[in-house]
């Protein structure tokens, strides 16, 4: 490449001053690897965008359709298990509970008896101490 004047903008450049020579040919291959770099990063923003947009668009769902079933099946299962487990404590509570109230049944039919026993008794003995006063009263 051979750069012959090239006017250039500088900061403040003095009036007329314009680059020539090896400078130009300096300044010229800076600005060509500077935008050849710039082009060689769009490349590789454009690369990693396919790449996301493959990803996202074909492997994920690839993937998604290959292992979905079976991790489905499995969350499945383990919602079964799940519910067969509460199921079970369930059936256990339920046959503790029923167990608990048939001995409070049979504690009251117990207490029942013995309370009608003793209000029996307690009416022979009404019946003995009235039959005393009775007497007494017959005989005064």
């Amino acid at each position: 490449m051979v750069f012959k004047n090239v006017d250039l903008p500088l900061l403040n450049p003095p009036p007329n001053a314009t680059v020539s020579g090896p400078v130009a040919a300096l300044i010229g291959i800076v600005a060509s690897l500077f935008f050849s770099s710039k082009r060689e990063e769009s490349r590789q923003d454009d690369k990693r965008m396919q790449i996301r947009r493959k990803v996202h668009n074909e492997i994920i769902p690839q993937i998604t359709a290959q292992v979905g079933d079976s991790i489905r099946q499995s969350i499945y299962t383990q919602v079964d298990n799940v519910n067969a487990q509460i199921e079970a404590d369930a059936q256990q509570k339920i046959q503790d509970q029923e167990k608990i109230l048939a001995e409070i049944t049979t504690n009251l039919e117990i207490e029942t008896t013995a309370r009608e026993e003793k209000l029996k008794f307690m009416n022979e003995d009404l019946e003995i101490v009235t039959n005393i006063l009775s007497a007494n009263k017959v005989m005064n």
